[in-house]
């Protein structure tokens, strides 16, 4: 804390939420290493990862220009697989202990004793493994490289979460439920029907080809924060500022680089005066699923094109 010994830390307008996040993260260390996994440990919704790529591979089956086979059925279903293992399998609970999934805004997310508060270790690691399948050549099965562009891909959609960019503690566990509310928020039945433009399949396309998993990730990040009105001179400037602060107002938990919720929960049904109506955050949530479904595109054409580069294909951009 700044000034420790000398000014009181600043009282907070949100005294309910800053001592449950002072209960929550106090209990962590010591919860989480005495903890006996057989289930979902540190999964936001294990489930809705699989579901926005399972929608993404159909929009992308959409556009021109794209084969479906036999094999790319199999590639699809093995991103699947592995957007949900990467908060799912208990081959990597470790890693997900040790190796949190918030975005390191600003730089200043700092690690714990235990732990890496945000996932910049974690998904460069992701990123390098991809990299090592892609140009293990025949040796890696397509199968295999897709699974491994799912876990890339997860941290990737985790970006559209506001609390997973602000950053806000969040957590779902076992028997400790403090989860966040965008991430709970119902799917829209229209998701199944979204489908990109021609325009918009090419321009994901062209970027896939000369960008990269970190700097995609970075985008999305940053789209998200100018979606709540917290970078860029964003129109939505200070529109949710009652849904996510940053910094936190509480000093301690704004110098280890958190944010913090608001006094409004982004739950239908529950708003108070002052908060968004129903119809604004469904707004807002489908403004981040388009984010997600995009994104997930994006990481097909990014994986096509690495295999075909690596067989030795020309790569045509506007087929």
């Amino acid at each position: 804390m700044n000034n420790a010994g000398q000014n009181a830390a600043p009282c907070s307008r949100y005294p309910q939420r800053d001592s449950r996040r002072a209960r929550a993260v106090g209990r962590m260390a010591v919860w989480l290493l005495g903890l006996t996994v057989s289930g979902s440990v540190l999964a936001f919704d294990a489930d809705v990862h699989p579901a926005f790529t399972r929608a993404a591979v159909e929009v992308y089956q959409a556009c021109p220009g794209v084969t479906v086979s036999a094999e790319a059925a199999e590639a699809a279903e093995a991103l699947i697989a592995g957007t949900q293992a990467e908060d799912a399998s208990l081959a990597t609970v470790g890693q997900r202990i040790s190796n949190w999934h918030f975005y390191n805004r600003n730089a200043s997310l700092k690690p714990m004793w235990f732990a890496s508060r945000n996932l910049d270790h974690i998904f460069a690691t992701r990123v390098r493994q991809l990299n090592e399948r892609v140009a293990q050549g025949p040796a890696a099965s397509t199968a295999q490289v897709y699974q491994q562009a799912g876990r890339v891909l997860h941290y990737i959609q985790d970006m559209s979460v506001p609390a997973h960019v602000v950053p806000v503690f969040h957590v779902k566990l076992l028997v400790w439920n403090l989860e966040d509310g965008f991430d709970q928020f119902p799917l829209s039945p229209s998701m199944a029907s979204f489908r990109l433009s021609q325009a918009q399949c090419e321009a994901l396309r062209a970027d896939a080809e000369g960008s990269n998993p970190s700097g995609r990730l970075t985008r999305t990040a940053s789209a998200t924060l100018a979606a709540i009105g917290q970078r860029g001179g964003s129109v939505n400037a200070g529109a949710w500022r009652e849904y996510w602060v940053y910094p936190s107002p509480e000093a301690a938990q704004a110098e280890k680089g958190w944010g913090e919720y608001g006094r409004c929960t982004f739950v239908k049904g529950t708003q108070a005066p002052g908060c968004k109506s129903d119809a604004e955050l469904e707004a807002l949530f489908a403004q981040q699923s388009v984010q997600t479904l995009k994104d997930s595109v994006w990481m097909l054409f990014y994986v096509d094109r690495q295999l075909k580069a690596r067989a030795g294909e020309t790569v045509v951009i506007n087929p």
